[in-house]
């Protein structure tokens, strides 16, 4: 890419996949990361020049991720991140899980969606790991029931969240990728599809409209980070999480734009973007 770009001319994502054999999309993630880093600068919407710093560009695993737009950890182990470490690293899914638990995002979230929750009676957490955010939501609003729903070796450490909610908790097991529990007024997916590019992703998405099936009052909250493609450097730490997602996960963060491509996909309709103080956003959906 560096070689491409030594002329000093201004070259589009699709130009450069082009002339490089790369897969655009996972270029168009790489150059996004590497404008927050300084070393290439976008001129013009998609159109890139080198900076000083282009010596810093090096062959690395991702380049394989670049060339193929495949996920190097797949490649290079034969299996995915996350099966991985629940086979070889069981204490790292344990830790995972913890921080995931412990995330300042829940608290935002409770914070700021105070309407919706307040006129809502059941809430269930897809993909909710330990049920961090559940445990928060129901300590700040007695009236609602919640649902865990994860993995059953996940759901099998969340027991102790279950404890102290006056029976207004519930765990259930299973695999959002088969199905999504119904009976919900709100669902929420927060950092899930992140982890997973757009096929696993419409998947999920799939699972939860039909969980949805005949309600008219249910939304869809995904609490995710979201990218902005018109200024990489104003969202440097999703850029670079992208990135990583790219090579461990084969997941994605997605732009507001993005995002309403892939729930209209799954009949929903984004209706408001909230942002959080953290680096997250809530996306609210409805069902079409």
């Amino acid at each position: 890419i560096a070689d491409l770009l030594a002329d000093g001319m201004p070259k589009s994502t699709r130009e450069l996949a082009t002339a490089s054999g790369a897969h655009p999309a996972a270029l168009q993630r790489l150059l996004r990361t590497l404008t927050c880093a300084q070393i290439v600068t976008e001129v013009q919407q998609d159109h890139f020049i080198l900076t000083p710093l282009r010596t810093c560009l090096q062959t690395t695993v991702s380049y394989s991720t670049i060339r193929t737009g495949q996920t190097a950890f797949d490649t290079q182990f034969g299996m995915s991140f996350f099966e991985y470490q629940q086979k070889y690293k069981p204490d790292f899914c344990t830790t995972y899980n913890a921080c995931m638990n412990a995330s300042s995002r829940h608290v935002e979230v409770a914070k700021t969606y105070t309407t919706g929750f307040a006129n809502a009676h059941h809430v269930l957490d897809v993909g909710g790991g330990l049920g961090g955010l559940l445990h928060i939501l129901l300590k700040q609003y007695p009236h609602l029931r919640g649902t865990l729903y994860d993995l059953p070796h996940v759901v099998a450490d969340a027991q102790p969240f279950k404890e102290n909610n006056n029976g207004r908790y519930a765990l259930i097991s299973g695999n959002i990728f088969e199905s999504v529990p119904s009976g919900a007024d709100i669902y929420i997916l927060s950092h899930v599809l992140m982890d997973h590019d757009d096929e696993k992703a419409r998947i999920i998405l799939r699972n939860c409209r039909r969980a949805m099936s005949g309600t008219t009052t249910t939304c869809l909250l995904i609490v995710e980070i979201m990218l902005n493609n018109t200024n990489a450097s104003s969202n440097q730490t999703g850029h670079l999480s992208d990135l990583t997602m790219l090579v461990l996960t084969g997941g994605q963060h997605r732009s507001e734009k993005e995002f309403q491509a892939l729930v209209e996909s799954e009949n929903f309709f984004v209706r408001a973007c909230i942002s959080l103080p953290t680096v997250d956003t809530i996306i609210e959906c409805l069902p079409v």
